[in-house]
């Protein structure tokens, strides 16, 4: 087995406390950032499906899913945080200390505005599928009407017999 350098020793041993809380504060604000972005693209989507905008809506929903990919990947930077007691760390200073945890409680407000816009949004959308849905029905309904129209001609200009509508 290979000891370790003396100059990682002396890294690890001297490393500031506070690195770990300032990397904890950058990927919280990262992450409050990301969700802003994603209510944003939410919006654009509640817009799009309001205005019957499929195209849009598929732009808007694609850059939403890379902005999600981007906030999964940070939520994996975040975990070792999680299993660090808040009390035992150590802060840069109390300013901040006061703005990751501003971006902690504004991340929250944003995912509940995330989660309603999205459940609008689901709901417009089964709203429009059930709206095509009874007019394909109502279409499918007039084709066999004009179906048999079109069966009953056939069957009148090859029997040579019609109906007299107009006989008391």
């Amino acid at each position: 087995m290979s000891e370790p350098d003396a100059p990682s020793l002396l890294t690890a041993a001297t490393a500031d406390p506070t690195d770990a809380t300032d990397r904890l504060a950058a990927l919280v604000a990262r992450r409050r950032e990301l969700m802003m972005a994603i209510l944003q693209q939410s919006i654009l989507c509640e817009h799009a499906i309001e205005g019957g905008l499929v195209e849009k809506l598929l732009v808007h929903l694609e850059e939403k899913d890379h902005l999600v990919q981007e906030l999964r990947g940070l939520q994996e930077g975040l975990a070792p945080h999680a299993n660090v007691d808040p009390l035992s760390r150590t802060w840069r200073d109390a300013q901040t200390r006061s703005k990751c945890q501003n971006d902690i409680e504004e991340t929250a407000r944003l995912q509940a505005a995330i989660l309603e816009i999205d459940e609008r949004c689901t709901a417009a959308m089964i709203h429009r599928r059930d709206e095509l849905f009874s007019q394909l029905h109502q279409t499918a309904g007039s084709f066999q009407v004009a179906r048999a129209y079109a069966t009953f001609a056939e069957g009148r200009s090859s029997t040579g017999t019609c109906i007299d509508l107009t006989s008391q």
